[in-house]
């Protein structure tokens, strides 16, 4: 039962699924639940594939991918996304590290962030629309689950406050947390062959590189750097995979 609070928690946490509300906040369960993101991220790519399925009965591929894409949105709330703005609006403020902070902060958005989010989504359903709905069931979910499986990577990181999202994320995750949450995101990608080695090695190519810009422009990790490694790895595992085809479709 202990287990499947906590992976109620991650799907309560990361999707808009009508689950309930919990009956306490435990804030050792919320930090455990990390551990099942991966397999939430398998739900909500499989949770669009079919969305994306039943789209092309109706609708011409550009038009499904767009649909797809707000889909996605729908089913996470959007959760992820203000990470995106929030820090492409920090990081690529030229002052201050702390000045950059303080921007993060501001619930505004402003010229890096708007852009930021409109060449995300933009991207995002691009690369879906050279998807089949068969490589959409395999990618889709795989591109969730890494996304999500970066969150604990970024977490071994050093954090930028102690009170903050990251924090709480942080504060109750068991020793070998990462491994133990790979397990199925690298079953799933062996699956593929080496389509999904390589999917995999660009998520943590991705994951690496948003890690080191973290930590040069803000010297650590919060919530909205969390945002962005979950949308960002979806994208690159999108963009590779679309290149992957076009490679393959040029032979």
């Amino acid at each position: 039962m202990k287990k499947l609070a906590e992976f109620l928690c991650a799907l309560r946490f990361l999707t808009t699924f009508p689950l309930g509300k919990p009956r306490k906040w435990d804030e050792g369960e919320f930090s455990r639940s990390v551990l099942w993101y991966p397999v939430a991220g398998i739900l909500i790519g499989l949770t669009v594939a079919a969305a994306y399925g039943l789209l092309n009965l109706l609708f011409p591929p550009t038009v499904c991918a767009l649909l797809a894409v707000v889909c996605w949105t729908i089913v996470t709330g959007g959760l992820h996304l203000d990470g995106v703005s929030d820090c492409a609006d920090g990081f690529f403020y030229a002052g201050s590290k702390e000045a950059r902070l303080k921007i993060m902060k501001d619930v505004h958005h402003g010229t890096y962030g708007l852009l930021a989010l409109f060449f995300t989504l933009l991207l995002k359903a691009a690369a879906i629309s050279n998807l089949t709905v068969t490589q959409a069931f395999y990618v889709l979910p795989l591109a969730a689950a890494l996304g999500r499986l970066g969150v604990l990577v970024q977490l071994r990181l050093p954090l930028l406050s102690k009170n903050g999202l990251a924090a709480s994320l942080k504060s109750a995750l068991p020793r070998h947390a990462f491994l133990k949450a790979a397990i199925i995101p690298i079953i799933l990608a062996l699956v593929g062959l080496l389509t999904g080695i390589i999917l995999f090695l660009v998520a943590a190519i991705g994951w690496y590189l948003i890690g080191k810009f973290a930590l040069k422009h803000i010297n650590g990790v919060n919530g909205d750097v969390l945002g962005l490694t979950i949308e960002w790895t979806e994208l690159l595992g999108l963009l590779a995979f679309s290149a992957m085809n076009s490679f393959v479709g040029a032979l």
